[in-house]
């Protein structure tokens, strides 16, 4: 697995091709050596991830490569041979989210199905016998590991009245005479709790700081962006006091 997430617009062309590459070229050559070489297997599990399903922010490249993994399983079923894409969620407690220390607290345990080493294990063989004894006939040639439970929906008014920012326009509306530097200090404080969040921080901000500087990466900064674009009409700038400033 290689993964090199970034923004699909500030994506290179070596970005996409080596992430999709990872997975297509060693699929296709342990699907032509066994061809080449006659053998029948019982199972063929390959390991796709749901970011193949649902998408993830910032992962185009590797959402390819797994959508790919998905339609070879199905491509070698065509053929009538044994094969199953394991679309897996986020493991806990082992593997590449445990390796990276902080990712796991940027998933909500509670909408995911969280998947330890033995439910693992458990995917795995279930894998195996979808294919000798086709317990879905439906989506035989596919295994979904990461849906959880069903959530509360909301309306479309729910979700076009709510509002990354929530509080600032009313602040506004409400409190037309207010100083500019009332209504920076009340952005501030709006802003650095957003802030806190994207970037799990302990200690808070120095308004005056370049955001680079506590790790806003290129992914977060993109949400940070877009919501302010749609929300407030304005661009992100250096600091979170600049940005008050607009």
């Amino acid at each position: 697995m290689v993964l090199r997430d970034k923004p699909y617009e500030l994506m290179s062309v070596d970005d996409f091709h080596t992430t999709l590459a990872s997975k297509v070229t060693g699929t296709w050559n342990l699907h032509n050596v066994a061809m080449e070489l006659g053998l029948t297997f019982g199972f063929f599990t390959i390991v796709s991830s749901m970011s193949g399903v649902i998408g993830q922010r910032g992962q185009a490249n590797y959402a390819a490569a797994n959508v790919f993994i998905d339609s070879f399983a199905r491509y070698r079923q065509s053929l009538g041979l044994a094969a199953n894409s394991i679309d897996l969620g986020a493991v806990a407690g082992v593997g590449y989210i445990a390796q990276q220390g902080r990712m796991e607290h940027h998933f909500d345990w509670n909408q995911r199905m969280k998947i330890n080493e033995r439910s693992l294990g458990e995917i795995v063989e279930a894998s195996t016998l979808q294919q000798t004894s086709a317990m879905n006939p439906q989506t035989v040639s596919q295994l979904l590991t990461f849906i959880s439970r069903s959530q509360p929906t909301q309306t479309c008014k729910e979700i076009q009245g709510s509002s990354y920012f929530e509080g600032l326009r009313e602040f506004f509306t409400s409190n037309p005479d207010a100083s500019l530097s009332v209504l920076i200090a009340h952005m501030l404080e709006i802003l650095n709790e957003k802030l806190h969040k994207i970037m799990r921080l302990e200690n808070p901000l120095n308004p005056l700081k370049a955001l680079s500087t506590y790790g806003l990466d290129s992914l977060n900064a993109v949400e940070l962006r877009n919501r302010m674009s749609l929300e407030l009409g304005i661009g992100v700038t250096g600091s979170s006091y600049g940005l008050c400033e607009k």
